[in-house]
C-alpha cells in the first residue's frame, strides 16, 4: 500500500515538473510571438502613416490647383486619381493593421493568464517559507510588471453619463418609455460593474508593483551590496519610472503602447464622468495619441487608477439609486 502511494506521489511530481516545463516553454514562445507581432504592427503602422502624409499632400495640391485663376483640369484629374489609389492602399493597410491588433490581443490574453498563474505560484512559494523571500519578491515584481503591460484593453464608456444623470424614472409616466429607460440604466450599471472589475484588478497589480519596488529598494539599501548587485539596484530604480518588460533587449518602447493606450482610455473615462474633476486629481501627466511611447511613472499610474476607480464607484451609486428609487 505504501509503495503504491510513493509511486503515485512520484508520478504526480513528474507531471508537475512536466507541466511547469511546458508552461515555461509556452511562455517563451508567446513572448517571442508578442515581440514579432509588435514589430510587424509598428512597421505596418509606419507605412500607413506615410501613405496618409502622401494623401494629405495630394489633397492640398488639389485644393491649391482648384483655387487657381485658370486651374489645370487634367492635373486635377491626375491628382484625384492618385488620391483614390492611395486611399485604397490606406484602407488595405488599415485592414492589415486590424488583423495584427486582433492577433496581439489574443497573445496578450494568453500571456496575461500565464503571468497571473506564475504570480500565484510564486505567492504560494512565499507562504511555504522554503524559498528566499526577497528573491521571490523580485520575481513577483518582474512578472507583475510584465502582466500590467499585457492587461486587456480597456473600453471607454459606451453611454453618455450626462444623459444618464438627467433620467428620472419617477417623472416618466409612459410605461413603455419607463421600461426602456430602466433597461438603459441597467445596461449602464452592468457596464460600469465590468469596468470596475478590470480597473480594480489593474489597480491591485500596480499596488503590488509599488509595494515590491519599495521593499526591494529598502532591502538593497540596508544590505550594502557589492558593486555588481548595486548595478541591479540602479536598474530597479530606473524601473520606478519606466514600466517596460524585459522580453528582449531594446524592445521596451514598442511594448509600452498597450499600457499607454489604456492610460488614454482612463483619462477619457474621467472626462466622460466629470470633465471638471480631472483638473482636481493632481495628475502630473497626460498622454496624447501622438506621444504614446513616453516613460510611464508607476506611482502616477497608480494615482490615475485610484481616481478612475473612485469616480466609477460614485457613478455606480448614482445608477443604483436611480434604478432602486423608481416607483
Amino acid at each position: 500500500m505504501k509503495k503504491n502511494i510513493v509511486k503515485i506521489l512520484i508520478v504526480l511530481f513528474l507531471c508537475f515538473i512536466e507541466v511547469n516545463s511546458l508552461n515555461a516553454q509556452s511562455l517563451i514562445d508567446l513572448e517571442k510571438r508578442y515581440e514579432q507581432l509588435n514589430s510587424q504592427y509598428e512597421k505596418e503602422s509606419n507605412i500607413r502613416d506615410s501613405l496618409k502624409n502622401i494623401f494629405s499632400i495630394k489633397t492640398e495640391q488639389i485644393d491649391a490647383e482648384k483655387k487657381m485663376k485658370n486651374p489645370d483640369n487634367d492635373k486635377i484629374v491626375d491628382l484625384m486619381a492618385g488620391s483614390v489609389s492611395i486611399s485604397k492602399k490606406i484602407d488595405d493597410q488599415n485592414k492589415k493593421i486590424n488583423r495584427f491588433e486582433k492577433d496581439l490581443e489574443n497573445v496578450k490574453q494568453q500571456l496575461h493568464k500565464l503571468y497571473t498563474s506564475q504570480v500565484d505560484s510564486l505567492e504560494y512559494l512565499k507562504k511555504t517559507g522554503k524559498e528566499d523571500e526577497n528573491k521571490l519578491d523580485e520575481e513577483i515584481f518582474l512578472v507583475t510588471e510584465k502582466n500590467l503591460l499585457v492587461a486587456p484593453r480597456i473600453p471607454s464608456l459606451s453611454f453618455n453619463p450626462e444623459k444618464i444623470l438627467k433620467i428620472d424614472l419617477n417623472k416618466t409616466k409612459d410605461v413603455k418609455e419607463k421600461a426602456l429607460y430602466k433597461e438603459y440604466l441597467n445596461n449602464a450599471l452592468n457596464e460600469v460593474n465590468k469596468l470596475l472589475e478590470k480597473v480594480s484588478l489593474q489597480s491591485s497589480e500596480v499596488d503590488q508593483v509599488v509595494t515590491l519596488q519599495t521593499k526591494t529598494k529598502k532591502f538593497l539599501e540596508e544590505a550594502e551590496l557589492e558593486s555588481n548587485v548595486i548595478i541591479q539596484n540602479q536598474r530597479n530604480n530606473a524601473s520606478d519610472k519606466n514600466l517596460v518588460p524585459n522580453f528582449n533587449e531594446g524592445t521596451g518602447v514598442t511594448q509600452s503602447r498597450d499600457l499607454a493606450s489604456n492610460v488614454q482610455t482612463y483619462q477619457l473615462i474621467l472626462r466622460q464622468l466629470d470633465i471638471e474633476q480631472l483638473s482636481k486629481t493632481n495628475l502630473k501627466w497626460e498622454i496624447s495619441s501622438d506621444n504614446v511611447y513616453m516613460n510611464l511613472d508607476v506611482k502616477e499610474y497608480q494615482k490615475l487608477l485610484k481616481e478612475v476607480k473612485k469616480r466609477l464607484q460614485e457613478f455606480k451609486l448614482v445608477l443604483a439609486n436611480k434604478i432602486g428609487s423608481a416607483k
